[in-house]
């Protein structure tokens, strides 16, 4: 069961609507176009399109970052990422470009690697340095790196308690 959370709703809610709508709009293009040719394959691709469009509507109702014990579990539209609280070393704020010429701010959880990494010159660290990786969230995004910095802070706060819950300390 889920003990924490930071998300925004409001988000969640217009993301998981649009997917919604996009589910009937695109059924009914589908059975328009393609019922002439033949019945079944329309129903059979509005079916399918429907539902891929229902999965990507509860993906987003469920977007943002979770406590669950000692574990930090990130929700994105398309996958899942679980993190040990006591891996968290950070939660930055940085500064994306939106491909348009506009820029925003989004938190980024870094975490430190406990598995091997696969060989790349990137991630190459001094001697003695755990390697780090990190988890860009842009559901929680805003417009000024104040805004993104109250996402972050909200994040930290997250792991701050699951570390709490299981008695680790809080400095890395």
């Amino acid at each position: 069961m889920t003990d924490e959370t930071a998300r925004s709703g409001w988000q969640n809610g217009v993301l998981a609507a649009t997917s919604l709508l996009a589910a009937v709009i695109g059924a009914w293009v589908l059975l328009t176009l393609v019922a002439p040719q033949s019945k079944l394959l329309a129903v059979m691709a509005a079916l399918l399109w429907a539902a891929a469009m229902t999965v990507l509507a509860v993906r987003a109702v469920r977007l943002g970052v979770y406590t669950e014990q000692s574990v930090l579990v990130v929700r994105g539209m398309a996958r899942t990422w679980r993190i040990p609280a006591a891996d968290v070393a950070r939660v930055p704020v940085v500064e994306q470009s939106n491909g348009r010429g506009g820029r925003y701010f989004a938190p980024v959880i870094m975490y430190y690697v406990t598995a091997e990494p696969r060989p790349v010159a990137s991630r190459a660290t001094p001697s003695g340095e755990r390697p780090t990786a990190g988890v860009l969230v842009p559901w929680q995004s805003a417009p000024t790196e104040q805004d993104a910095r109250r996402y972050a802070e909200r994040i930290e706060a997250l792991v701050a308690r699951a570390r709490a819950a299981t008695g680790e300390s809080t400095a890395q």
